[in-house]
């Protein structure tokens, strides 16, 4: 079975405004709403591709009642953590600019009941903390929750910031998925080329974790492991969307090693799944249409 673990979830309202100007009434030509989070996207993306998952999220308020009410819509099995905050709101304008809420804050209460329900979780299982932490729920006690996991040989997947990824990944991780600005974050150093990558790629496998998945957007991915460095090309697509490309390679990935693929093929097929979500302007891709452009990869 597959969890995925979203604690700082949102409503996104998304507006199209071409030019914003300060400090007077701006108007937008359409809008629409949708609920977000990385690890929901996850869930999102593992749905389409027919794999069975079910999504942990923190949610709280009115907001948060609207939330549940749009993913049953969904049809995305969640288990929520109640919360008396609400569900923060991101307003995301059409010129990139992003407004972003802080969020609920947890409380121990919060923090137990979020342990109870990796207490529920089997051997083989794998759980994917993705997306930001909600304000009361520091590092350490999200190292915990991990090591609780793993101490279960439950395989923990985690993408987030190079802040978040730093206090985790010497807790036995299977997965960490970072792109090229957090893997730069994580080192405090610059890091543009494909050797680069391979290389502080390698050094965290060094420090524990089992798989590091290195997105490179147009230009595919890197996965480091112990067996060394294999790197996967991006199909040519058009590109209308990069919104959650990222959450998509994931789900690609954990979804391929949960049917039995090798890391190599596993690889591939997220690279297609990330190809294919940038390919669509505001929907997830079908399985059919990753299907199509992982034969393409087998190609290069």
């Amino acid at each position: 079975m597959i969890y995925t673990v979203t604690l700082n979830p949102s409503i996104d309202y998304y507006m199209e405004i071409p030019s914003v100007k300060r400090g007077t009434v701006n108007r937008s030509s359409e809008e629409h709403i949708s609920c977000g989070g990385k690890g929901i996207n996850v869930s999102r993306m593992l749905n389409m591709l027919n794999m069975e998952n079910t999504a942990i999220a923190v949610i709280g308020g009115n907001t948060g009642s609207a939330f549940m009410e749009e993913l049953k819509r969904e049809k995305i099995s969640i288990v929520p953590v109640n919360i008396r905050d609400n569900t923060r709101i991101n307003i995301k304008l059409s010129d990139g600019t992003e407004l972003n809420g802080a969020g609920p804050v947890a409380d121990k209460t919060t923090i137990k009941e979020i342990k109870s329900l990796l207490r529920n979780f089997k051997k083989e299982d794998f759980v994917i903390f993705s997306g930001s932490i909600c304000r009361g729920i520091s590092i350490e006690d999200y190292g915990k929750l991990i090591e609780d996991c793993v101490k279960d040989n439950i395989r923990v997947a985690v993408d987030g910031t190079g802040k978040i990824l730093n206090g985790v990944i010497q807790r036995g991780l299977y997965l960490i998925k970072p792109n090229i600005d957090e893997l730069s974050e994580l080192f405090d150093r610059t890091i543009t080329s494909g050797e680069d990558v391979a290389k502080y790629a390698l050094k965290l496998v060094d420090m524990g974790v089992e798989n590091v998945l290195v997105s490179l957007g147009s230009k595919g991915a890197i996965l480091a492991s112990k067996d060394g460095v294999c790197c996967c090309n991006a199909p040519e697509v058009k590109v209308y969307n990069c919104v959650c490309a990222g959450d998509c390679m994931l789900a690609g990935f954990i979804s391929a090693i949960n049917e039995g693929a090798d890391s190599i093929s596993a690889l591939e097929w997220a690279v297609a799944c990330g190809s294919a979500r940038v390919s669509c302007k505001n929907s997830f891709p079908s399985k059919d249409m990753v299907g199509g452009l992982y034969n393409d990869i087998q190609k290069i």
